[in-house]
């Protein structure tokens, strides 16, 4: 395989496990409740599970046979990973509206209590109230705001080339330990004289 043809099956072998973690996203909010789904994706993250991380070192293994090509792994996954991705301000105003909300009715419960309020069945009955209206606010403003595609999208290859590039690396730095440490090639036996008259002189 040569370089050339080993960046683009890189980049396809890229392209396909981000493609398989969409695919799941998108049968996970499909089954799911109604706004639950996306809620899920926003905290779920874009880190690579275990299988995912197995199939990048796999595929490693089978592709990179040699120093020279793991080496140029290496700085395709580096450059690609160069630069990371920017959250965009939606993501931000989702998780700045999942705890305002919370924030608001906790500082306006406090206020009753120091005025003595709660002690009266109709303040805590509006407290509880209060309390629920902003939980609910909370998820619906975050799961609204909170789930963007193609940020994902992009943090998930991000997350998949720089979890390559580490793997590379550690596989160079193993491969350079291994080389220096190999024992030195056995002495080229000497030519013993023969004894003259059964002694050694």
């Amino acid at each position: 395989m040569t370089n050339d043809e080993m960046i683009i099956s890189t980049i396809k072998k890229v392209y396909a496990i981000r493609a398989s973690i969409e695919k799941r996203a998108e049968e996970r909010i499909a089954t799911s409740l109604p706004l639950t789904g996306y809620i899920l994706m926003a905290f779920d993250g874009t880190k690579l599970t275990r299988d995912q991380e197995k199939d990048v070192s796999a595929y490693i293994t089978a592709t990179c046979t040699n120093q020279e090509q793991l080496s140029v792994m290496e700085t395709i996954s580096a450059f690609k990973s160069k630069n990371r991705v920017v959250r965009p301000w939606r993501i931000w105003f989702a998780f700045i509206g999942l705890i305002v909300p919370l924030v608001l009715v906790i500082a306006a419960e406090v206020a009753m209590e120091i005025g003595g309020l709660l002690t009266q069945p109709v303040y805590i009955a509006v407290a509880i109230l209060l309390l629920i209206t902003a939980m609910v606010s909370s998820l619906i403003i975050f799961s609204l705001l909170g789930y963007d595609p193609e940020y994902r999208r992009e943090a998930i290859e991000y997350a998949i080339w720089k979890y390559m590039n580490a793997e590379c690396r550690k596989r160079l730095t193993q491969g350079s330990r291994e080389h220096a440490q190999l024992p030195p090639p056995p002495l080229t036996p000497t030519t013993v004289a023969s004894p003259a008259n059964g002694r050694y002189s």
